[in-house]
């Protein structure tokens, strides 16, 4: 494989493409769509009690993702900016 310089912005949209989405979201959507049907099929009142499971999980996955792959890494990275001002300048 041959190697391919790549701006800072190319790989941080990459990164966070395959461990954002790739690793915590999807994943995180799956388990939660096998864990509400396990218990719609439990419950007496299916449907009423999936589709609140639903929406709850979904709110609750778009929540997090923009928390966690959005606004923690700017956090991290703008900390890093004012911490570290020299290795921002030699960058």
């Amino acid at each position: 494989m041959a190697y391919r310089p790549l701006g800072a912005a190319a790989i941080l949209r990459r990164n966070l493409l395959i461990y954002g989405a790739g690793g915590i979201v999807i994943p995180f959507i799956g388990i939660k769509i096998i864990d509400v049907l396990i218990n719609a099929c439990i419950s007496s009142n299916a449907m009423k009690t999936l589709l609140s499971e639903l929406k709850t999980s979904l709110v609750l996955t778009i929540v997090l993702a923009v928390l966690l792959c959005g606004a923690y890494p700017v956090a991290v990275w703008a900390g890093a900016q004012l911490l570290f001002p020299r290795q921002r300048a030699a960058a």
